[in-house]
């Protein structure tokens, strides 16, 4: 650590905070997080795009949308995909119900990030921030959807990956989704969240402004 500078470790994986542009940065390999995305998780093995398992267990779900006696929420035939379960994000859409799988941000079709919850307990990075993620030459923005266990950097949406031109449906069995495992730049714009947090719209445009605010012409 330096004036400006302060090292997080996560993973074995070493992030760059930057006191002076309120951004971290690290490099790593992505995995491909399904959560939020309306066919993630289902009770029949390989039917979901993620293990069952990923998202938890009877009396301890972490991934799954739950009433109040802790039974996970099933998807009706008014939902986008009847009988799966509803997984969720840490970023959602407060106005609507926990029930509702709109509520969370959909890992199929929007970038996002997810970081470890250190980043967010003790650096102050925030579901909602922006961040700016680089793989073989290509740039995209994205927004920090989700918050992970202490080593669970490197993490990222079904979108995101194939944005970066990563195919995250290559391998086999199906819902063993694949990333890469080195090559992968990130970098979080720290307090750049907007009120409400989510929805937005802008995420491209306004990550590609936070990227050109750190080296102006």
């Amino acid at each position: 650590m330096n004036g400006t500078t302060l090292t997080y470790r996560a993973g074995g994986v070493y992030a760059t905070v930057d006191l002076t542009t309120g951004t971290v940065s690290w490099v790593s390999g992505l995995a491909v997080d399904a959560d939020g995305s309306a066919n993630c998780y289902h009770a029949t093995p390989g039917k979901g795009l993620d293990a069952l398992a990923n998202a938890g267990k009877p009396g301890r779900w972490w991934g799954l949308a739950c009433d109040a006696r802790g039974n996970p929420y099933v998807q009706t035939a008014t939902d986008p995909a009847e009988g799966f379960f509803v997984a969720t994000t840490s970023l959602c859409d407060h106005t609507k119900q926990p029930s509702d799988p709109t509520r969370y941000v959909d890992s199929s079709t929007v970038p996002y990030v997810s970081v470890p919850r250190g980043l967010v307990t003790h650096v102050g990075v925030r579901p909602g921030d922006l961040a700016w993620v680089e793989h073989g030459g290509v740039g995209v923005g994205a927004v920090v959807a989700d918050v992970g266990g202490d080593s669970a950097i490197g993490e990222g949406s079904i979108a995101l990956a194939q944005m970066l031109g990563i195919d995250p449906f290559r391998g086999k069995p199906a819902h063993h989704l694949l990333g890469v495992d080195s090559g992968v730049s990130f970098r979080v714009f720290m307090n750049t969240a907007t009120s409400p947090a989510w929805p937005r719209d802008d995420i491209q445009v306004a990550a590609a402004a936070a990227m050109r605010r750190l080296s102006p012409a």
